[in-house]
């Protein structure tokens, strides 16, 4: 194996991070892991909506000149700086730092909530490398308040009415991207989808 790159995308609280970082765990040292969240803009420049609060979930968020070039890189076998980002609800401290990833020999996962949303991006990703996790609305809506449960400062108050209107308008389309086989349905234990993604990915023949 020389390297390989593999797309992640799919809906809020489908398990991308989740599956990347079971990746890891399982490939040690020869997998890397690029976040789209680590290509974020710092909070004051975010999309606001039209009552002047931030937009949380727009494409616009994301420094797309910086994320291609990194992926760019990759693809051409590379040394690529990656930035270290720190945010959180409610605040962003931005950039933090950078991080060399050399993708010689290694198995680099990039996932993201909008990674097949640029055309830019899809040029760079082999068709066949690309995942999509799919959930249905009402998985969504548990595993965020789930996850947003004990966050202080959190409020649905119609939160997730706009998320999903986010997903439905920029990420749902980009299914298609995708090879049909390479949809995954996420609504299952870390386990099964960890199984079903290495059953199709056929990584364990390449390492």
């Amino acid at each position: 194996m020389t390297y390989r790159l593999i797309g992640i995308s799919g809906s809020s609280s489908s398990g991308k991070s989740t599956l990347a970082n079971g990746l890891k765990t399982h490939f040690g040292d020869m997998c890397e892991i690029i976040s789209m969240d680590d290509f974020h803009k710092q909070l004051p420049d975010y999309v606001e909506l039209a009552d002047g609060t931030k937009n949380y979930d727009h494409p616009d968020n994301l420094v797309w000149a910086d994320f291609i070039e990194a992926i760019r890189k990759l693809k051409n076998g590379e040394i690529a700086q990656i930035p270290v980002y720190v945010k959180g609800w409610g605040e962003n401290t931005g950039r933090v730092g950078y991080r060399e990833v050399d993708p010689t020999n290694k198995i680099v996962v990039i996932e993201g909530y909008f990674l097949y949303h640029h055309p830019e991006v899809l040029d760079l990703l082999e068709h066949d490398n690309r995942y999509f996790l799919r959930l249905e609305e009402p998985v969504i809506r548990h595993r965020r308040n789930m996850a947003y449960a004990n966050i202080e400062g959190f409020s649905d108050d119609g939160y997730f009415d706009h998320l999903m209107a986010a997903f439905r308008e920029f990420i749902e389309p980009t299914k298609e991207h995708c090879p049909t086989e390479n949809v995954i349905d996420a609504s299952g234990t870390i386990d099964e989808v960890f199984i079903e993604f290495m059953s199709k990915a056929k990584l364990e023949a390449e390492v």
